[in-house]
């Protein structure tokens, strides 16, 4: 796999501990002539400019800032910013008052690596290994060549974490002098996001984790005659030669590393505006039973672990005492 066809082409992350200018000042927008536009995503107030958003004055006072980068901002904030990818990783993943919510990393093939009907192919006749569920494929047909495009989704489009794109990035720029173009994307969102991210701080190379994750997910296989298990399948020789790799980097948090600062992060970060949304439709009263119920479950391993850690056995006589009982 070759690195210089690797691009970051999508970065959303917020900021607790950053005001506006802070932010612009680090990424260095400084001279960019941003317009002040209508916010989204739950803020009032946006700056933008040529695909860089940057969001502020939030409806919770605790959601700081967001920083978004689409493909154009990103690009952007190579030629008009500091454009140090290393610098801006770093301080997301070792600053707690940071958090990585979608990085989108994309590799362009020049090469005839990735033939879409090859792909087509294989996936209606199920000769993949692969965590996905849902494969949908978009083709736009029209008698005229150069108007014919096609796009592959790995996963869902609404509800995955991780989703991958397989696309005519040809036809989508209408750029006909290039005999080939095809784009693959991985879109990875909050925790996979946050994973990848500490991958990478940790001195992993680039090009080696986004095959290793692509690996993990799906495979390309040569169906075998004698033999049931698919995962002894192996691997279309076009699809090795795209990743170059057999290696595989698992997204997911082993248990025995979260702790109570991992817990923390991610309640400020991911679940903080819901819980406040929820409170003011339907009343404190609401939440309180909302917990009841979910103490009588069986809680997500990682959490039983982190609450045995520190002592915490039964989870239901916490939700029974006074100071729980006395919020109505």
């Amino acid at each position: 796999m070759k690195s210089a066809n690797l691009i970051i082409d999508y970065l959303t992350f917020s900021s607790k501990c950053d005001s506006v200018k802070s932010i612009i000042d680090f990424l260095g927008f400084s001279e960019i002539p941003f317009s002040e536009l209508n916010g989204r995503y739950f803020y009032k107030k946006r700056l933008s400019y040529e695909g860089i958003n940057i969001y502020y004055e939030g409806m919770d006072e605790n959601m700081g800032i967001c920083v978004e980068l689409s493909g154009k901002g990103c690009r952007n904030f190579e030629k008009l910013g500091t454009g140090d990818y290393n610098e801006l990783f770093s301080y997301i993943a070792n600053n707690q008052e940071l958090n990585i919510t979608r990085i989108d990393i994309a590799y362009d093939d020049y090469d005839g690596l990735l033939d879409f009907d090859t792909i087509e192919n294989d996936i209606k006749n199920y000769n993949y290994v692969s965590r996905f569920k849902v494969f949908k494929i978009e083709k736009e047909y029209s008698k005229i060549i150069e108007k014919r495009s096609f796009c592959i989704y790995c996963g869902s489009k609404n509800q995955s974490d991780t989703l991958f794109r397989i696309y005519d990035k040809r036809a989508e720029q209408m750029r006909f002098e290039l005999e080939h173009w095809v784009r693959f994307e991985m879109q990875l969102r909050n925790e996979r996001a946050d994973c990848f991210l500490n991958a990478l701080v940790a001195g992993n190379d680039l090009g080696q984790l986004f095959a290793g994750v692509i690996n993990n997910y799906l495979r390309f296989v040569v169906r075998s005659k004698t033999d049931s298990n698919t995962s002894r399948y192996e691997t279309t020789q076009y699809w090795f030669n795209f990743l170059g790799t057999f290696e595989k980097v698992s997204l997911y948090i082993q248990e025995h590393y979260y702790n109570e600062t991992k817990l923390e992060k991610f309640v400020k970060t991911q679940v903080s505006g819901a819980v406040v949304a929820f409170i003011a439709l339907f009343g404190f009263n609401a939440f309180k039973n909302v917990v009841n119920c979910k103490s009588h479950l069986a809680l997500n391993p990682k959490y039983q672990l982190l609450l045995k850690q520190h002592g915490i056995d039964n989870i239901d006589e916490l939700f029974i005492d006074d100071w729980w009982n006395s919020y109505d």
